[in-house]
């Protein structure tokens, strides 16, 4: 079904976020993430350890999983993660897209979620008010992020 939906629509941006660590979970169920996440490559990806809360179910079911294999399990689906979007990502540059202006050089598309996604970092400041949208050409990618110029 997530095939169909990139098949379907051009330039789909499919985020999400996974916990890592929730009692009763194995390394095979990271494994089978970890797999998930190469067939279907997801825009973004953002992980968290599950934190026990006193007096909710979750808190009282066997098997919990230490702090330290969550996080070591965040830390392998965010580097498969990283290493979909190296493969990935350089397939963007000389795009063009509307971005929202953040200011100090940064925006966003819609392809990017505040505060948790990867930016847009543009070459120079454009001029523009933060909230202004200008259109960008993705020109490098720099880790997550995305390098860019203003078109005009």
């Amino acid at each position: 079904v997530v095939s169909d939906l990139f098949d379907a629509i051009p330039n789909l941006s499919f985020r999400s976020t996974f916990i890592l660590g929730f009692p009763g979970e194995t390394d095979a169920h990271v494994d089978e993430l970890i797999d998930f996440l190469h067939q279907h490559p997801f825009s973004q990806v953002g992980c968290f350890t599950f934190s026990k809360e006193r007096e909710t179910r979750s808190a009282r079911l066997p098997d919990q999983v230490s702090i330290e294999v969550a996080k070591e399990r965040v830390d392998r689906v965010m580097t498969a993660q990283y290493e979909i979007l190296q493969k990935r990502n350089p397939s963007f540059i000389g795009q063009t897209f509307d971005c929202i202006y953040e200011g100090q050089r940064i925006g966003r598309t819609y392809r990017e979620a505040p505060d948790v996604d990867n930016v847009i970092i543009l070459d120079k400041d454009p001029g523009v008010s933060p909230g202004t949208i200008i259109p960008i050409k993705i020109t490098g990618t720099d880790h997550y992020d995305f390098l860019a110029t203003v078109t005009s």
